[in-house]
């Protein structure tokens, strides 16, 4: 024991050391999940395995059921679906200034570059009313 750095003790602990029935149900419910999880695929994450460990009448939490999966070294193959992000305006909407005014009161322009041939060049302008678009 001196050899070894131990104590009398801790080796006699070691010797009459029995497995909890905490273990021991833990053994059998990983044996329990890891069927689940093979049988489906290797799809199923710790909520669904939980929902059918409870459909097989096991009473068993799921921080219990993703506890046990983190030491089989298991999870589901499946990733999170894409969930676009929703838009969030920090700002209040600012009322539309230009609708609703009658003909002839606002006017709109714009500019545009055309090439006729390689190297010619002619710009056309165009301005309209705002009402009649």
């Amino acid at each position: 024991m001196k050899a070894l750095g131990l104590s009398k003790s801790t080796y006699y602990h070691w010797k009459h050391y029995q497995t909890s029935r905490h273990d021991k149900q833990d053994t059998i419910l990983k044996s329990q999940i890891f069927e689940i999880w093979k049988n489906n695929y290797k799809a199923y994450g710790y909520p669904r395995i939980t929902i059918a460990m409870r459909r097989l009448g096991v009473v068993i939490g799921p921080n219990r059921v993703y506890r046990l999966m983190q030491e089989l070294g298991i999870r589901s193959l499946m990733g999170r679906r894409f969930k676009k992000p929703g838009t969030h305006v920090d700002y209040s909407q600012r009322p539309n200034l230009i609708k609703n005014h009658p003909i002839g009161t606002i006017w709109r322009a714009d500019i545009t570059y055309l090439e006729l041939r390689p190297g010619t060049w002619v710009y056309l302008s165009t301005i309209f009313d705002q009402a009649s678009k």
